[in-house]
């Protein structure tokens, strides 16, 4: 955030250069091993984009999701725009993403946001399991062969491409044009815990 503050005025090469520091965040990593999210609280905004990273997701009863980021004129850059649609389907992706509509847990298992709802206190134990029983499963190589074919032939193919740095640059563009103007008013209206 501080970059785009010293740098209003971003040319391709510099966005270029933002675009290549954040390929490390995990939301843009593909990994050859089955991921979990076990989803306890809040999931929201890019905690709710890492989770769309993981291949399953176990929400707790009292869990809410959301991407409450539209609240904060703050646009998804996290592969959230190609992975919730593949997910939710384009009509259900529009609710949340244009009306920042959080999600019970329940209603996020009826959206397919979540694969299993569980009582509070149960997600990383019900995760465990799966993955335990994912395990126990034969034919490791059976397992790494669909679910690689299972990516390419979905949003995920799109990891590396063309439409992560539109996203990313539509977002970028659109939080200089108005986020900042939000995330300063905000911030300038929060009292002062220090007084």
């Amino acid at each position: 955030m501080s970059y785009i503050k010293q740098n209003p005025t971003c040319d391709d090469v510099s966005l270029h250069r933002l675009y290549s520091c954040l390929s490390m965040d995990p939301t843009k990593m593909t990994f050859s091993k089955p991921l979990i999210a076990a989803i306890t609280g809040k999931a929201i905004g890019a905690g709710l984009e890492l989770a769309l990273a993981c291949d399953l997701r176990v929400a707790e009863i009292d869990s809410t999701l959301s991407l409450h980021k539209r609240k904060h004129c703050i646009p998804m850059m996290n592969m959230g725009t190609i992975r919730l649609p593949a997910l939710i389907g384009l009509s259900r992706c529009f609710d949340m993403v244009l009306t920042g509509r959080e999600l019970r847990a329940n209603e996020a298992l009826e959206f397919g946001l979540v694969n299993r709802v569980t009582p509070t206190g149960t997600a990383i134990g019900v995760a465990v399991k799966m993955i335990d029983a994912i395990c126990r499963l034969p034919g490791l190589s059976a397992l790494h062969s669909d679910r690689s074919s299972l990516l390419r032939t979905t949003s995920q193919s799109f990891m590396n491409s063309e439409l992560t740095k539109l996203e990313f640059t539509e977002a970028l563009n659109a939080f200089k044009n108005e986020g900042m103007k939000v995330l300063d008013e905000n911030v300038s209206n929060q009292p002062n815990e220090c007084d």
